[in-house]
């Protein structure tokens, strides 16, 4: 009895954590399409860098894929104490009958909350972004639309990476490219700096990277 309880309770914990990385298709997908040198699958997280894909080419989505963006310090999945991810968002999600062919996330950034300050929203982030976005979920799915989660910062680098456009940051100019509103169908933002962040007030916003005016934060 004891051992029947014991592999139950493994069988629960088993179905219940919810790891990546991305799957070997969707890493196969990536290389041969020119992705490869976007990390996109961010293994240095170990399995909590990244998730969704399909088990093989002929696994086809029956509902609409889900793009989550993670906030500052944070991470795709359950990486840390303080960068806990989506991965309660993912296992709900799935709960209601999604598949990891529906379900994508990235990490960005190192999940170090002591850095927090210093991100901001410039030009290798929100292209990698558009990319994971633009060209990994769309064209890999092939969904005609996708949906967006997003929390905290990345709200706002969702926000710009949708809009598209010219992108102009202290360290630099890029074009992000045309906007993919028509692509979206519905756009979640939690807790986001749309109006900028009551932090950066006073003396903070001249020491912190990610209070400036070009951020709008």
């Amino acid at each position: 009895m004891l051992k029947a309880f014991i592999a139950l309770i493994l069988f629960v914990t088993v179905c219940v954590a919810q790891d990546g990385p991305l799957t070997a298709d969707f890493q196969t997908w990536l290389q041969a399409n020119g992705y490869g040198d976007q990390d996109f699958p961010r293994v240095d997280f170990g399995t909590k860098g990244s998730y969704g894909g399909k088990a093989s080419p002929t696994d086809t989505p029956t509902k609409q894929p889900v793009v989550f963006i993670h906030g500052n310090s944070d991470a795709a999945l359950d990486y840390s104490m303080t960068a806990t991810g989506w991965a309660n968002s993912i296992e709900y999600f799935l709960q209601k009958g999604y598949q990891s062919r529906e379900l994508y996330a990235t990490s960005w950034g190192d999940a170090n909350a002591l850095n927090a300050a210093s991100r901001t929203h410039d030009c290798p982030t929100l292209e990698r972004w558009r990319k994971f976005l633009e060209a990994a979920v769309i064209a890999y799915t092939n969904a005609t639309k996708i949906d967006i989660i997003s929390h905290s910062m990345g709200v706002t680098i969702g926000r710009k990476i949708v809009k598209g456009g010219k992108l102009v940051t202290s360290k630099g100019t890029c074009d992000l490219g045309p906007s993919l509103s028509g692509k979206v169908d519905t756009f979640v933002g939690l807790a986001g700096g749309n109006f900028g962040l009551c932090n950066c007030e006073g003396g903070d916003a001249l020491i912190s990277a990610t209070c400036n005016k070009k951020a709008r934060l």
